[in-house]
């Protein structure tokens, strides 16, 4: 890989993992769709601290993902 796509790679990395970490500690939940467009009374029904949790490990396995890809640890199939 070039150097600049290793960069543009860690910055995005970085992204996830603050989102979600974020997400994880139950904040910045009006990320997500779901949770942002319901109303209150809705929003008393769904358990929004589970529902960061899931995406949070979503980001975390993204994030992993990325980082076996920069350094080139997966197979070249898996993202053609």
């Amino acid at each position: 890989m070039v150097t600049s796509e290793i960069c543009i790679s860690f910055i995005i990395i970085f992204f996830f993992a603050l989102i979600g970490i974020q997400l994880f500690r139950g904040k910045w939940l009006m990320l997500i769709a779901v949770y942002n467009t319901s109303s209150k009374e809705e929003r008393k029904k769904m358990n929004g601290k589970n529902l960061g949790k899931l995406f949070a490990c979503l980001l975390f396995f993204l994030c992993l993902l990325l980082v076996l890809q920069t350094f080139n640890l997966l197979s070249p199939g898996i993202f053609s």
